[in-house]
Order: C-alpha cells, then sequence, then structure tokens
C-alpha cells in the first residue's frame, strides 16, 4: 500500500482574460500494489506482474496532478476578462470602446421581444 501528499505548483492560462498564473495543487493518493488478480474493479488497486521488482510511482503521481487541474482556467473568480470589441484586459484597464451602433444580427431579436411584449399587453 501506498499513501502520499502530492503538491506541486503550475502555470496556467486564465480562460477568461489570457493571462497567466500561479496554481498550487495538493492531491492525496492512496494506492494499493498487488500481484494477485481479483474480479472487483477499483482505481486504487494496481495489478503489477510477477516479474516485476520496482514499483514506479510517477504514470500515478502524475496523473493525480493532470485531473486535479480545473476544467475552467480562472486566475480569480471575479475575473473580468477582455473586451469583445477592442481586447483591453478589463482587469487592468477601462475599455476605451464605444458601443453606440448596435450589433444588426440582434435586430430581429428585438423585433421579436417587441411583438411578445405588446401582445401581452
Amino acid at each position: 500500500m501506498c499513501s502520499a501528499d502530492v503538491q506541486s505548483r503550475f502555470k496556467l492560462t486564465c480562460d477568461r482574460c489570457l493571462g497567466d498564473y500561479l496554481s498550487d495543487v495538493n492531491e492525496h493518493l492512496d494506492l494499493i500494489f498487488t500481484k494477485e488478480e481479483d474480479d472487483e474493479k477499483d482505481d486504487n488497486i494496481v495489478l503489477l506482474s510477477q516479474q516485476d521488482i520496482d514499483i514506479d510511482l510517477l504514470p500515478h503521481v502524475r496523473e493525480a496532478l493532470i485531473l486535479s487541474i480545473p476544467f475552467k482556467k480562472l486566475c480569480s473568480e471575479d475575473c473580468k476578462g477582455l473586451c469583445i470589441t477592442c481586447g483591453a484586459d478589463l482587469n487592468h484597464e477601462a475599455c476605451t470602446c464605444k458601443n453606440e451602433e448596435p450589433d444588426p444580427r440582434w435586430e430581429k431579436l428585438k423585433e421579436l421581444k417587441k411583438s411578445l411584449e405588446s401582445a401581452e399587453e
């Protein structure tokens, strides 16, 4: 049986602002190594061949660390991201874009909204 606490630091890229940040990872790993085949399937049980003398923990540690990386990587929960028009990082600077002209692709949706509102009255 092997029980270990694994700690690492990853350099990740934020999905919202595309900035790099460091993320600390702490994972606990419990593995049972055996040479006896068992019908019971368990992710913590590792079957060794009869010829194995040494046990390489690196693949198991690597897998635990990779699985601990979050699917949505955010530098902080309140990350504001990038301006969709000029690309300014809204965490560090205010956007100077003027969105006075609406996007014409939304006109049909606005018409639908107005017709629904008038139907409710």
